[in-house]
């Protein structure tokens, strides 16, 4: 016999299954690193991960504090690390993984609205390119066309005259009889 739910019982059934649909649908995004240990990096220098994220855009996050920022460069995420954590000098450590920002922006403005650009342009980039691969292949389908048919000629002048004529009529039809 099934146990029937009652009250808050159903209500956070519902909430750990809808939860749990949620987390599968969004992409995985790497987690930021650790800090590394006191004995690699005091913890009195301010350490910022430096990554880009799926658009190819740049994030400077700081290692301990909610605070990062998007850019369209890397030296301008560099310059981000350096003013938050003035007047001492911070450590920076870029990562080669892509990353989300997971605080707010306080970098690059512009760099949040274009987005939505760079992502059509990198579908252009792929149907320009998914185009230009079609159309090699027709070009190289068109060209095997012609070798055949030049081969096709020549064994027509090798067989009808024996080489001693050249065939250069363009319409097929007009061919002198061969007695």
């Amino acid at each position: 016999m099934k146990a029937t739910l009652i009250g808050p019982e159903i209500l956070r059934q519902h909430r750990q299954t809808n939860s749990s649909a949620v987390a599968r649908s969004k992409k995985p995004t790497r987690a930021w690193p650790q800090r590394p240990g006191a004995g690699v990096l005091s913890e009195r220098i301010p350490l910022f991960f430096i990554s880009r994220d799926g658009d190819g855009f740049w994030l400077a996050r700081h290692a301990d504090l909610p605070i990062g920022g998007l850019f369209l460069f890397q030296r301008s995420a560099m310059r981000f690390a350096k003013q938050c954590s003035e007047p001492m000098p911070c450590a920076t450590m870029i990562l080669a993984e892509p990353h989300a920002l997971d605080t707010d922006n306080r970098g690059n403005r512009l760099a949040a609205q274009l987005r939505p650009a760079m992502r059509l342009a990198r579908n252009l980039n792929a149907f320009v390119a998914a185009a230009f691969t079609k159309a090699r292949a027709l070009g190289a389908c068109i060209s095997r066309a012609r070798i055949e048919d030049r081969m096709l000629r020549a064994a027509m002048e090798l067989e009808l005259y024996s080489r001693r004529y050249k065939h250069s009529n363009k319409n097929e039809d007009d061919l002198p009889m061969v007695r």
